[in-house]
């Protein structure tokens, strides 16, 4: 009876140990408050990243652009296009469900 008071005792303890460690590796730390940047400075900046972002998108589809070949990037526009319509929510018409071409595998 003594050993198994024992062993539950040092059970619990240990679990107890064991569970503390975990829940102070998964607390969050701290948020710095910013007090070194003024809310006009972060807007700007922020800017300035969209700004350098859509200027590095455009430089990048430019270039895949150019290697396309004609008929790849009329194929490339259609498929975009009809993209852009499925996903407002429109219908594909029925005629063009049926009798378009599938890719062969």
């Amino acid at each position: 009876m003594n050993i198994i008071l024992r062993l539950s005792i040092f059970l619990i303890l240990w679990t107890i140990g064991a569970t503390d460690n975990v829940l102070h590796a998964q607390r969050r730390p701290k948020k710095s408050d910013g007090a070194g940047i003024s809310r006009e400075d972060a807007i700007e900046q922020k800017k300035k990243q969209r700004a350098a972002k859509v200027a590095e998108y455009e430089i990048k589809k430019k270039h895949l652009q150019e290697i396309q070949s004609k008929s790849t990037q009329k194929r490339m526009k259609k498929s975009l296009k009809r993209a852009q319509k499925l996903s407002k929510g429109t219908n594909i018409p029925l005629h063009k469900r049926i009798f378009r071409r599938r890719k062969v595998a």
